[in-house]
């Protein structure tokens, strides 16, 4: 592992002892009160007391949640009690050569409004390996992400911890400790977006399986003579409906 990144041993229970729950950025505190942004793309944020440079409202852990989509990336700065302080959308780039700029953009305007978290958490679409923070396979418009440590993206410093793991499996990680699906054991989740995204929590573990891909409910095979998929096989769920 490099110094970026963290390896939960139990995912879901790691992170609800840490209190560092980073995703579910669409589900938007009462309190937060739009606020004009200085570039493109829609801005959120809590107004904040600063003592010290330190935000009032935050407690114990003040934590980055970045969410990768094929047609918006989204940020938010929460507290260990949920709340989203600030948050940021901004339009995908096309390319890796936009991607990291506006990437560091939108982070600079979040530790701006409220301070530098002591964590990061990233949810991405495709394969992402858990233990390092690679994108091993990600077929589409993300492609130039292939083969790179989104920890080395954030461009925070290397003392601020950075985990991340497939957008669907961070997805059901939030509602285990924060949403619907807290004290249960066993939960499907199923996500929509510009493609079908799944993940799978057996006995209060995320289920991965040897190869990883468990849960990965978008390309399961419907019709194997079905329409060809981007992930290369034929007749997935995503092809018949997104």
């Amino acid at each position: 592992l490099n110094d970026r990144t963290i390896n939960p041993v139990d995912f879901g229970a790691d992170l609800a002892q840490r209190g560092t729950i980073f995703w579910q950025l669409d589900r938007v505190h009462p309190h937060i009160v739009p606020h004009q942004p200085h570039t493109s793309g829609d801005s959120y944020r809590i107004p904040i007391t600063l003592k010290d440079g330190i935000p009032s409202r935050r407690t114990h852990l003040l934590a980055l949640g970045i969410d990768i989509g094929g047609t918006q990336i989204k940020a938010g700065m929460v507290d260990n009690h949920g709340a989203i302080l600030a948050s940021r959308t901004i339009e995908t780039p096309p390319d890796l050569e936009g991607f990291v700029p506006a990437l560091h953009e939108a982070i600079h305007w979040l530790t701006e409004a409220t301070a530098q978290p002591e964590g990061v958490g990233i949810g991405c679409k495709g394969m992402i390996n858990q233990q390092n923070t690679e994108v091993e396979i990600l077929p589409g418009t993300l492609h130039y992400l292939e083969g790179l440590r989104l920890s080395d993206l954030v461009g925070l410093p290397l003392e601020v911890p950075v985990f991340a793991d497939n957008d669907a499996r961070v997805a059901l990680a939030g509602e285990v400790v924060w949403g619907a699906a807290r004290d249960f054991q066993d939960v499907i989740m199923l996500t929509l977006g510009k493609g079908v995204g799944g993940a799978a929590l057996v006995g209060g573990r995320l289920l991965r399986g040897h190869a990883g891909v468990a849960g990965h409910l978008g390309h399961m095979t419907i019709d194997p003579h079905g329409p060809p998929c981007a992930c290369g096989n034929r007749g997935c769920l995503e092809t018949f409906f997104s």
